[in-house]
């Protein structure tokens, strides 16, 4: 059966397609290049894998050619992991193109960016190998499956601080750093938060704010955006447990997160803001705790 939700998603989806092959029709140009253009539509040189819930395709003669059986039983794992964590089910297979690098995939692509998901076509672009701050080749290609997942399952997002902090606390969720190890996204919001560079509830649910310090590879190194976001959520799903958190996240809108997060949560986001502060200053020194809600990462 269908949940609403994501009838309402068919709904948009194949709604708005008829709508752009008309469009294209009527002006002779290319349906794909409007359906779907994050892809390039003259680009055909992939070879494709089928895996139990992905198409992956991949450049011929690349390291991910090489290495595709391990790469379609991470994704797979990764789906398996995700789906566990959110405490959701999703059947439909997702298209992932991973391209041979971070150049081949800004060459080749219609914005610029290390990666992305398209929610409603199912689709993310990549690269591999991947970003070194992983603790493999394969780390990171989990973080666009978690943007796809949520959109079929918890709604569109509408603030992005929320959407890469849930991506990021997800596909980050055991992945340490140091001895004794710590959690990698605690780690680097408390590095920041020791050098001033916190940024507050208020500026990361900006949403332009946000993605004009997403696109300035200088300034997002300097405050590591995607992990202050993943440490926040992160520590609010450890504290109430993943269900507050998805009736939080389709409802907290730029004009009404403050109010949204008193009623799901019973308590002011500044106040919780002030919590993860004081988390964040004893974490370098004492290291991770358990809160009594950890096992929902621990699915």
């Amino acid at each position: 059966m269908i949940s609403s939700l994501n009838y309402q998603r068919l709904v948009y989806r194949y709604g708005r397609c008829l709508v752009l092959i008309l469009i294209a029709c009527t002006l002779g140009c290319r349906a794909s290049q409007i359906l779907f253009p994050e892809i390039d539509p003259g680009d055909e040189n992939w070879l494709t894998r089928e895996s139990a819930h992905f198409y992956i395709h991949c450049r011929p003669n690349s390291e991910a050619e090489e290495d595709m059986e391990e790469i379609a039983a991470y994704l797979d794992q990764k789906f398996t992991q995700i789906c566990e964590i959110l405490d959701v089910e999703y059947e439909n297979k997702i298209s992932y193109f991973i391209y041979s690098s971070a150049e081949d995939l800004k060459k080749n692509v219609s914005q610029e960016t290390w990666g992305f998901a398209v929610g409603e076509y199912e689709a993310i672009g990549y690269f591999y190998p991947t970003m070194r701050q992983y603790d493999s080749r394969l780390g990171g290609l989990g973080h666009e499956v978690v943007h796809i997942i949520v959109y079929w399952t918890m709604g569109v997002r509408e603030l992005h601080f929320l959407d890469e902090g849930i991506a990021d606390a997800i596909d980050k969720y055991s992945l340490q750093w140091s001895r004794p190890p710590v959690l990698w996204a605690h780690w680097r919001a408390a590095l920041v938060m020791k050098r001033g560079n916190l940024l507050s509830i208020s500026q990361l649910s900006d949403n332009k704010f946000f993605r004009d310090l997403r696109y300035n590879r200088e300034l997002y190194h300097t405050y590591y955006l995607y992990d202050q976001c993943g440490s926040f959520v992160r520590y609010l799903i450890d504290r109430y447990g993943i269900e507050k958190f998805k009736r939080f996240f389709p409802a907290a809108k730029e004009d009404s997160y403050q109010a949204a997060f008193q009623n799901v949560y019973g308590l002011s986001i500044h106040d919780f803001e002030e919590d993860w502060h004081e988390f964040l200053q004893d974490y370098l020194t004492s290291g991770p705790s358990n809160p009594s809600t950890s096992e929902v990462w621990h699915p």
